[in-house]
């Protein structure tokens, strides 16, 4: 039995696939310019009609067209033409103002009387159709307002036209009764909010785009931000100079992109550029001849706040680094190690010991005037570190400092000029370093352990 199944199985199956197979094949040439002009040519024939109307018809939109056309020949083709549009249905809107124009006016009363009917046809299909129809389909929509606006005007019209064919009143109460279903359908699916997003989009496509551009700007600089922040960097006057020359929409793009600029300042930013350069910062640090001289370090007891700690740790330090601004001054007398101290909290810097984020430690030992801003030393030092072919930009510097991504030595503060002493002032707002160790000797310069 097995074996005379799969013996037949396929024979049955060619068998069934035929007839769809030639049917689609034979659909496809019926309905190809050529078959459409001769199907519209034996309209005027009676004995080749039926087949060429059913052949018209089942061709559907594709043969709106040519029958449109056909609506201008002769009365007995104009007349079976309307008829095919008609079981055609809503697919044959686009005849609509020609079937109007002959309802109105053809010579031919049986003409007028099909070409009513044709109407009333389209309108019932157009009716049926939109009961599958949601409000975000607004071309079909307007399209069945526009049939309701058309037929409503032709009804009025030929109610008051004198002329009479057999069966006008017939007509005309079919028409009637295709439009009575219209406005309740159009009604529901205008009131739809999808159609009222849709069609007021429609109505304001530069808004639309505005809204879309600006959308894209936010999940692009979004994904930037997340995957590669260091790229925000790259971004200034130029991107939104550029943006702003986009026809009608760049003033507005241009805007969202300057709201979305502080961005590139933003922690995680930074943390990405830290990130990038902290072990050449290291690396820089570690060869200064001040840091090399005291690379070996014996732990003494040290004062912190009037407590004695026989050991500095971390976690002793980490609490003042907790205030926006971090000030640590660390005083004694001559080669007590407070330089040594210092290295070693530095490198607790680097490590994260002291903060969540790294600290790069950046060492001041030169004198500061009119021409050599503390701003201005920390961004050579630290250009001399990271070795880059541009310096940083004034702007990355300041940020990195104000969020305490850098952290500032200066050694021997006590020693050097008052011009100098005046520029390391942490009390004062336009301070930018907001991380500082100040060493000094214990009897000439005053600050508090830290401040913030």
């Amino acid at each position: 039995m097995g074996i005379w199944v799969r013996r037949v199985l396929p024979t049955v199956t060619m068998l069934t696939a035929l007839p769809l197979l030639w049917a689609t094949g034979s659909y496809g040439q019926s309905c190809t310019s050529d078959s459409l002009k001769q199907a519209i040519e034996q309209l005027q024939n009676s004995q080749n009609r039926s087949k060429a109307q059913t052949t018209l018809a089942q061709c559907g939109q594709v043969a709106v067209e040519p029958l449109a056309s056909a609506l201008s020949a002769n009365a007995t083709t104009r007349l079976y033409a309307a008829e095919v549009l008609g079981k055609i249905g809503w697919e044959a809107n686009s005849a609509v103002p020609d079937l109007v124009s002959m309802s109105r006016s053809d010579r031919n009363l049986q003409v007028r009387s099909k070409a009513v009917w044709a109407l009333s046809a389209i309108a019932q299909d157009g009716n049926a159709n939109a009961e599958q129809w949601q409000g975000w389909q607004t071309g079909e929509i307007r399209e069945l307002q526009d049939l309701d606006q058309q037929l409503d005007k032709l009804l009025a019209e030929l109610k008051q036209d004198k002329q009479d064919w057999a069966g006008k009143a017939n007509d005309l109460e079919a028409l009637r009764l295709a439009l009575n279903a219209l406005p309740s359908k159009l009604r529901a699916l205008t009131e739809q909010p999808s159609y009222q997003v849709v069609s007021w989009g429609q109505s304001n496509p530069w808004i639309v785009l505005i809204g879309l551009g600006g959308v894209v700007i936010v999940m692009a600089y979004g994904a930037i931000f997340w995957l590669r922040p260091l790229w925000l960097l790259k971004f200034g006057d130029e991107l939104i100079q550029a943006i702003a020359k986009f026809p009608q929409v760049g003033a507005a793009l241009s805007g969202v992109v300057k709201v979305l600029l502080p961005l590139k300042y933003h922690p995680r930013v930074l943390d990405a550029w830290v990130e990038q350069h902290w072990q050449q910062v290291q690396a820089a640090f570690l060869k200064l001849d001040t840091v090399k001289d005291r690379h070996i370090h014996i732990p003494l007891p040290v004062h912190l706040d009037g407590t004695l700690l026989n050991q500095l740790s971390s976690s002793h330090l980490s609490p003042i680094f907790q205030h926006k601004t971090a000030v640590l001054l660390i005083t004694g007398e001559g080669g007590a190690g407070k330089t040594s101290l210092t290295c070693q909290i530095a490198g607790m810097g680097l490590e994260k010991q002291l903060m969540t984020h790294r600290l790069l430690p950046v060492l001041i030992e030169t004198e500061l005037d009119d021409k050599k801003t503390l701003t201005e030393a920390i961004g050579g030092q630290l250009n001399a570190s990271i070795n880059q072919q541009d310096n940083i930009p004034p702007e990355l510097l300041q940020k990195l400092l104000h969020h305490q991504r850098i952290l500032v030595i200066v050694d021997h503060l006590s020693e050097m000029s008052e011009t100098t002493r005046k520029q390391v002032t942490p009390d004062l707002a336009n301070f930018p370093a907001k991380a500082l160790i100040v060493i000094a000797f214990i009897s000439l310069v005053q600050y508090s352990s830290s401040s913030g």
